[in-house]
This record gives C-alpha cells, structure tokens and sequence, in this order.
C-alpha cells in the first residue's frame, strides 16, 4: 500500500470507470485539512477508478476519493447566477426521482451545486 503523504506514483492512464461507497472514516478530516468540507449524498461518495501502466510496466488501479462528477451544460442566454439556485434545486428533483424512485432510499441530494463558468478558448 503507498502512503500519498509520502510516496506519488505516475502511471499512463488506460481507462475510468466509479463506483459508489460509504466514505472512510479518514476522508472528512483529510477535506478539512485542505479546507474543504466532504459531503455525502445518500450516504455515499463517488470513488473515480484509474486503471494504468508504470514506466516499468506494472498494472496499476488507484481508487480516487473525494473527486466530484461535474459536467458542462450551455445555458441560456439570459442565465445568471439568481438562476443557479432555482436550477440545481430542480436538477436534484429531476436526478432524486430516477435513482430513489417511489421508495425514498438516500438523503435526496444529489446536485452538489452549479455554478456559471464561461468559455474559454
């Protein structure tokens, strides 16, 4: 096991897969070190899978934690950042009803937030 406090590995990534856990126990005050805060959603985290080749030819996979999914979405023209809010709160319901269905299984938060980022190129 490599200590990431001491010991960084590199490696050329093959493939990405996730999964979904509960956290462990180390990873809130690991984030609050870093002044962050780790959240939950329905008592469980993403966890982004690398799979990989060392220089020296050894099969890695590094299980990443505390990594949000994000994606880019065009907005309307006229979108703010009063519409943010109003947005994720609807986006959460919309994700909510497909993954807890009529049974209420998790916490229902799921939309971590949203935020304008404008193009760059």
């Amino acid at each position: 096991r490599i200590d990431p406090t001491t010991t960084g590995i590199s490696f050329q990534q093959m493939d990405t897969d996730y999964y979904t856990q509960a956290p462990r126990n180390d990873m809130p005050p690991f984030a609050q070190k870093l002044g962050k805060v780790y959240k939950t959603y329905g008592g469980q985290v993403p966890i982004m899978r690398l799979y990989g080749v060392t220089e020296e030819g050894y099969s890695v996979v590094a299980h990443v934690h505390g990594y949000d999914p994000y994606f880019y979405i065009q907005a309307p023209k006229d979108f703010s950042t009063d519409h943010c809010k109003a947005f994720a709160d609807a986006l959460n319901g919309r994700v909510a009803e497909r993954v807890d269905g009529p049974k209420k299984t998790s916490d229902g938060q799921y939309i971590r937030f949203v935020e304008i980022c404008y193009k760059q190129t």
